[in-house]
């Protein structure tokens, strides 16, 4: 599944002023410190909120529209198990994340019991009829 991440430059809409943009800004999600206020309005690229779903990320860009500023939605690369690379000599390689070949303090012994123990066999009894109360 791949995830976005809205970026936000201080650019205005045509028509808006910067300064009425940034009170606007400001109260519509929270930001109290005019310091951080002015590092958003910089004109330099700033990741406003990363790892979203497809409608999330619109939300929050047309949010940002509706207080008259400009952004942009990026998709993020998805994780993956492993990743390929190409060596020029070996061909491709699939490297694979490091998983750990110990278990936990004593999980091993745990293992091991349960699997030697014979598994519990349920029987039926259908010998008896038995009435069931109703409710």
């Amino acid at each position: 599944m791949n995830t976005y991440k809205v970026v936000f430059w201080g650019e205005t809409c045509p028509g808006k002023s910067k300064e009425a943009a940034m009170i606007a800004f400001a109260d519509r999600f929270g930001i109290k410190c005019g310091k951080q206020l002015r590092s958003l309005f910089s004109g330099q690229a700033n990741t406003i909120k990363h790892g979203l779903d497809k409608t999330y990320a619109r939300r929050l860009a047309l949010a940002i529209e509706e207080i008259g500023c400009r952004s942009r939605i990026e998709c993020e690369k998805t994780a993956s198990r492993g990743t390929y690379q190409t060596a020029p000599d070996k061909g491709i390689q699939l490297n694979y994340a490091v998983i750990p070949s110990t278990y936990p303090q004593g999980l091993d012994k745990k293992l091991a019991q349960a699997l030697a123990k014979e598994p519990k066999r349920l029987s039926v009894n259908l010998g008896q009829n038995r009435s069931r109360s109703s409710f």
